[in-house]
């Protein structure tokens, strides 16, 4: 019985070690791994910094943005309704 959960687990871990290798290979192949390691060696750490600056910066307002637009229109949709319903009784 002992025997058989040992290669039950062995079986388990070699499965889920080949599928994660499987899952890297197939979102990161190999020649995208030398375009970013060109990236970081051989382009401006300068530009490269300010880059990143920006584009988090694009993302947190783009976030605020949509933020406020959801929140607007849901108001904006409750009052409306509220307003129809005063209006019909």
């Amino acid at each position: 019985m002992n025997s058989a959960i040992l290669i039950y687990e062995i079986l388990v871990r070699y499965l889920k070690q080949n599928l994660a290798l499987e899952i890297i290979k197939y979102f990161f192949p190999s020649y995208l791994n030398n375009i970013m390691r060109r990236v970081f060696l051989e382009g401006n750490p300068y530009l490269l910094a300010i880059t990143m600056v920006v584009s988090l910066l694009h993302s947190v307002f783009d976030f605020l943005a949509f933020k406020n637009v959801t929140e607007t229109s849901n108001f904006g949709t409750k009052n409306i309704y509220r307003r129809t319903l005063r209006k019909d009784s």
